[in-house]
């Protein structure tokens, strides 16, 4: 299995999260209930981050085809790290929501940029067995059996 496989599954799975996340803002009566459904989101995606930062973006800085690609997408995940924070730190609902929202938006860009721009070079710049090797790297982390 490729990297890019693996990193587009984990984008359905995290964009089913998100849906409940904003469920969940759209009908809470208190910061603390947000919180609560908004927790295991951000474990989430912080570690889906993490390994597109480990393993994908890792890899591509230095080569050519990474310039100019790897570093908006780091800057996007710090600027997602901090809307995360700012949603966890919020104390009034409202604001709190409006976090959210802010959140998801930049998430599903995020998400899309990776799609179209990011995932599409990898494939182009990377060999099939490099591919299928940062594939099982990422299945060791994620305790994922590969047949």
């Amino acid at each position: 299995m490729w990297i890019t496989d693996a990193l587009l599954g984990e984008h359905a799975a995290l964009r089913l999260v998100l849906e409940g996340v904003e469920q969940v803002a759209g009908g809470c009566s208190t910061v603390e209930e947000l919180r609560a459904g908004f927790a295991p989101f951000s474990v989430a995606l912080a570690a889906h981050a993490g390994v597109e930062d480990e393993l994908l973006f890792a890899g591509a800085e230095g080569r050519e085809w990474g310039v100019g690609v790897i570093g908006p997408m780091r800057d996007e995940h710090r600027a997602i790290e901090r809307l995360m924070h700012e949603v966890s730190m919020r104390r009034d609902l409202d604001e709190a929501c409006a976090a959210v929202d802010e959140l998801a938006a930049v998430v599903r860009e995020h998400f899309l940029r990776e799609e179209e721009v990011l995932f599409p070079a990898v494939i182009e710049a990377l060999s099939d067995d490099e591919l299928s090797a940062l594939g099982e790297q990422w299945a060791r982390r994620r305790d994922v059996r590969l047949a």
